[in-house]
Parts: structure tokens; C-alpha cells; sequence
């Protein structure tokens, strides 16, 4: 029932519930599920038509930037011309970098 009603909030034409539907990350559930079933459906905010939700959707995802697509969060912050909402988006692209460097110093 979480995920129905994520997939609705996600949806909603009203700009304060598709942020607020954000919120559900810091719900208590166990992360892997928020990275199987949360968050394919809210990495699209990315590239939401309101810049608040933008910005808040690089804020929240700063915290799963290692399951990010880089190519994802690239393009939003390319395509990005509200200024808070571009700092934000900097700031994820940054931390995926960071966790997919991470990753790869792991590895060796």
C-alpha cells in the first residue's frame, strides 16, 4: 500500500505533494527497499515541472546518491535554470561522483 500511494503522490498535480511525497524516505523501512521500490519512482522529481520539488527531490536523494544514475541527476543539472534548484542538483551530482568513486577505490 506504500508504493500505491507513493505512485499517486509522485503524481498529483499539486506541487506540495509531490515534495511532500519525498518525505517517504525518511519513513522506517529498510533502505533496500527504498532503493528497490522508492526510488525509481521518485528519482523522476529530478526533472519535476516545479523547481521547489526539484530542488528538494536533489536534497533527499543526496542521502542515495550511490543508487542515483549519474546520467540521471547530469541532465536534470544540465537542463536546470532556477538557482537553488541547480545548487542542489550540483551538490548530488557531486555525491554520486563521491560514492562511484568510492566504489571503484573499493574495488582495487
Amino acid at each position: 500500500t506504500i508504493i500505491a500511494l507513493l505512485k499517486r503522490l509522485v503524481n498529483d498535480p499539486n506541487k506540495k505533494v509531490r515534495k511532500g511525497s519525498l518525505n517517504l524516505l525518511f519513513i522506517d523501512v529498510d533502505r533496500d527497499r527504498k532503493r528497490k521500490e522508492f526510488l525509481p519512482l521518485l528519482i523522476p522529481l529530478l526533472e519535476d515541472r516545479s523547481a521547489r520539488v526539484r530542488a528538494r527531490a536533489a536534497w533527499n536523494l543526496c542521502n542515495f546518491a550511490e543508487d542515483v544514475p549519474l546520467a540521471v541527476a547530469s541532465r536534470a543539472l544540465a537542463i536546470e535554470k532556477h538557482d537553488k534548484a541547480r545548487a542542489k542538483l550540483s551538490d548530488l551530482v557531486l555525491k554520486i561522483l563521491e560514492a562511484q568513486a568510492g566504489t571503484s577505490q573499493k574495488a582495487n
